[in-house]
């Protein structure tokens, strides 16, 4: 996807997004992924976090819908820009508004099937299942 946004957006965020995964004490409770916001300064990028523990039971068919929906160009790319604009109130860079972010990354996913990507039938099968 990160080389369809040129297309896609005029104005794309600096900061980076990395995949890591979920710290132990937290993989019993935590959601298959989530996004974490970067630090504002740019010092830490936007991270998806990755619950891989049973990762050998671990379904890969909505993998595509998740990284659309909480990296690029999900909540990380809507997020990072919000930062990013000076002229935005420090509570608007910030906050994150849950019907706005979440309908944003819904649009996201939908951006992956109309830019050609879920090749694999499975793949959008689990998109449209989400």
């Amino acid at each position: 996807m990160q080389t369809k946004l040129p297309e896609l957006f005029g104005r794309l965020p600096v900061g980076k997004c990395e995949v890591l995964s979920v710290e132990e004490y937290l993989e019993k409770e935590a959601p298959a992924a989530f996004y974490v916001k970067g630090a504002p300064d740019g010092s830490r990028p936007g991270h998806i976090k990755v619950n891989t523990r049973d990762y050998k039971n671990f379904g890969l068919s909505d993998v595509e819908t998740t990284a659309y929906h909480e990296g690029v160009p999900g909540h990380h790319l809507q997020g990072t820009i919000a930062q990013e604009l000076p002229a935005l109130p420090k509570y608007r860079q910030q906050n994150s508004y849950i019907a706005f972010s979440e309908g944003w990354a819904l649009y996201a996913e939908r951006l992956g099937k109309e830019v050609g990507f879920f090749q694999h039938p499975h793949s959008y099968y689990a998109h449209l299942q989400t």
